[in-house]
């Protein structure tokens, strides 16, 4: 009955504290969209991991020296770096791990794209990505890739994802270039 009651309680307290992430999420104020040289911001990104996952090789290159892009310049900060987070996490420890960042345009956007040489994503985990507590860790509300998405969308931005299975995933965001 103890062991019972202390899982139970366990559950209540994890609940809880998912429920108090979803309410201040929800109450997060939309901040102004304004411009911002997403190269810069991304590269700044990726120097942070780099000097931080030191076994980890990860590479950025862009076409662009620079690209103003519309975005709330709060939270663009955390589109990559929750990216970013998610691929270190997603490359086992028994593999040489490498990640790319790179930076490139078409004619109307600037496209940002992660990859990884994780583990990837398993078929039925791929339609349930940006929904609410969708989570395959241990530790985490799932709420990251859903912030992730709301901060591409308010900036009417897209972002997609390829991944194949035990070769890796590549997260695809773009931005309509700021005139």
């Amino acid at each position: 009955v103890r062991s019972l009651a202390k899982a139970l309680l366990q559950g209540i307290e994890s609940i809880t504290t998912t429920t108090d992430a979803l309410s201040n999420f929800a109450k997060t104020p939309i901040s102004p969209l304004e411009p911002i040289n997403i190269v810069e911001s991304v590269r700044y990104t990726v120097d942070l991991f780099r000097n931080n996952e030191e076994q980890i090789k990860i590479d950025f290159t862009s076409s662009l020296e620079q690209a103003m892009v519309l975005v709330d310049k709060e939270m663009i900060g955390h589109v990559f770096n929750n990216l970013l987070k998610n691929a270190i996490q997603a490359i086992p420890e028994d593999r040489e791990g490498k990640i790319s960042v790179k930076i490139y345009h078409n004619i109307t956007d600037v496209i940002v794209s992660v990859s990884d040489n994780g583990v990837g994503i398993p078929k039925e985990n791929k339609d349930k990505l940006f929904n609410v507590n969708f989570t395959t860790k241990t530790k985490g509300m799932g709420l990251g890739l859903l912030i992730v998405k709301n901060v591409v969308d308010q900036a009417k931005g897209s972002i997609r994802f390829n991944s194949v299975e035990n070769e890796g995933t590549t997260f695809i965001v773009s931005f309509p270039f700021q005139k």
